[in-house]
């Protein structure tokens, strides 16, 4: 893990070990899920990573952490910002827009797209397309750390037999 992941490559320690959480935890995971369903539906299956970080001292302490992407989808930084004091920003009514148009839509037809928002193209196994989310780059990236999750895709056959 240490070749992989080398404290030297990120700002601190801790940075590292979130780094290789995250991957082992979340992104990767996330691939081999889309893969294996995207392999045996079809209908269509779409991935998202969400980048948009809180802003001030929650921000740079815990970055775009598992699970904050709710909070936006479900139009609720405003009652979280008066329950803990937080002080939402103009880049968090954007997200909150586009995470509860990307949501709404998806819940009424199946389909996330519609209106001006950015396409959000089917997740394909080749390309690994996914939608990065955040205030002002809602786009489509051609994946997430795909050479980590390499890594933990062999990790994983090997300790599987093949």
């Amino acid at each position: 893990m240490h070749a992989r992941y080398p404290v030297d490559d990120y700002e601190s320690p801790r940075w590292a070990w979130i780094r290789l959480t995250g991957d082992a935890q979340f992104h990767c995971p996330t691939r081999r899920v889309a893969r294996g369903l995207r392999a045996r539906l079809d209908s269509p299956v779409r991935r998202y990573l969400f980048t948009h970080q809180a802003a001030g001292a929650t921000g740079t302490a815990y970055g775009a952490y598992h699970g904050l992407e709710l909070v936006f989808a479900f139009q609720a930084v405003d009652a979280i910002a008066s329950a803990t004091g937080y002080q939402s920003t103009a880049a968090d009514a954007v997200v909150e827009d586009l995470l509860g148009s990307f949501w709404t839509n998806f819940a009424a037809t199946g389909d996330p797209n519609g209106g001006d928002l950015p396409l959000w193209e089917a997740y394909g196994t080749g390309t690994d397309r996914t939608m990065r989310l955040d205030a002002y780059e809602a786009e489509m990236i051609g994946g997430v750390r795909p050479a980590f999750c390499d890594f933990w895709d062999g990790l994983i056959e090997g300790a599987a037999g093949g």
